[in-house]
């Protein structure tokens, strides 16, 4: 049985992963951690399902922080960075 956390993300911003900056953290404790980055973004400009693995999370206590950073001030003209549909899967017992 796993964990995971299911959403969708909206890109309509610089794609690859040295400007236009979006990580998902993970907080457990004082441990903070990325565990999804805008890299798995292949397509700008459309909304496209999103899926990380959390099963080393189980029965823990964590917060999640998403973060964005436009780095530069160039080719900022887009819509910008949405996440919708946040969805935490887990097996039932």
């Amino acid at each position: 049985p796993g964990l995971s956390l299911t959403f969708s993300v909206y890109a309509d911003v610089e794609l690859g992963g040295k400007y236009d900056l979006a990580v998902l953290y993970i907080e457990e404790g004082s441990s903070v951690v990325p565990v999804w980055t805008k890299a798995a973004v292949k397509t700008a400009a459309q909304w496209t399902p999103q899926t990380v693995d959390l099963k080393a999370y189980i029965n823990k206590t964590v917060r999640l922080h998403w973060f964005f950073h436009v780095v530069d001030g160039e080719h900022n003209s887009g819509k910008g960075f949405f996440v919708d549909n946040v969805t935490l899967v887990a097996p039932c017992p």
